[in-house]
């Protein structure tokens, strides 16, 4: 097998169309290695998407720089003091906190 030197590659895209679960818009990017004296010796190629998420200064979180809000509990049958064990009394604490 041929020895590859590897240097990195930059490039900029202006104007460029945010990706949002509403509109997935994804850009093609296409990644060849070549040897000196040979054609391509390897093409790559992958399809991505570009966003920016942010933590304001007033701690607001922001995806393409519009807010969004995080709700709900998870909890995948772990209590943080008991582990695995679930007690009533937290299940119901729980649903109460979930009803505010």
């Amino acid at each position: 097998m041929p020895t590859i030197s590897l240097r990195s590659a930059q490039g900029a895209i202006s104007n460029a169309i945010a990706w949002t679960a509403e509109d997935p818009f994804l850009y093609n990017l296409k990644i060849e290695i070549f040897e000196i004296k040979n054609p391509p010796y390897q093409t790559e190629g992958t399809r991505i998407g570009f966003r920016t998420v942010r933590i304001t200064p007033s701690g607001v979180l922001t995806v393409n720089d519009k807010p969004i809000t995080v709700c709900g509990v998870n909890r995948h049958e772990h209590d943080p003091d008991t582990g695995k064990t679930i007690s009533i009394a937290s299940m119901v604490n729980d649903i109460l906190i979930l009803k505010r």
